[in-house]
């Protein structure tokens, strides 16, 4: 299934991170194994700014209808913190929010 993902870095002081970012999804059906988002539909760079939304489209198992996410860092880099605002998940018709 094709999964289209937008995320929303807060705009607040030091809410950029350079560290690796990592999602699984869970649904009715089954679960993603954990994956990076780390390339953007539009190849922007760097990823995951202040202020910033950025779009990834991504060929995964279908896992039915979501349930839930885990979205964390890998702890890497040199700003191994974020404060994500919110992220959207698309497969087909469902829409999906998190804040």
């Amino acid at each position: 299934a094709t999964y289209t993902i937008t995320v929303v870095t807060s705009s607040e002081a030091d809410a950029s991170t350079d560290s690796g970012v990592l999602m699984t999804i869970f649904g009715d059906k089954d679960q993603t194994t954990q994956f990076p988002l780390s390339n953007t539909k539009l190849g922007d760079k760097p990823l995951f700014e202040s202020g910033k939304t950025n779009e990834f489209e991504m060929e995964l198992d279908d896992v039915g209808d979501i349930n839930k996410i885990n979205i964390g860092i890998d702890g890497q880099g040199n700003q191994p913190s974020w404060h994500l605002k919110s992220i959207q998940i698309r497969k087909g018709s469902e829409n999906y929010k998190y804040i």
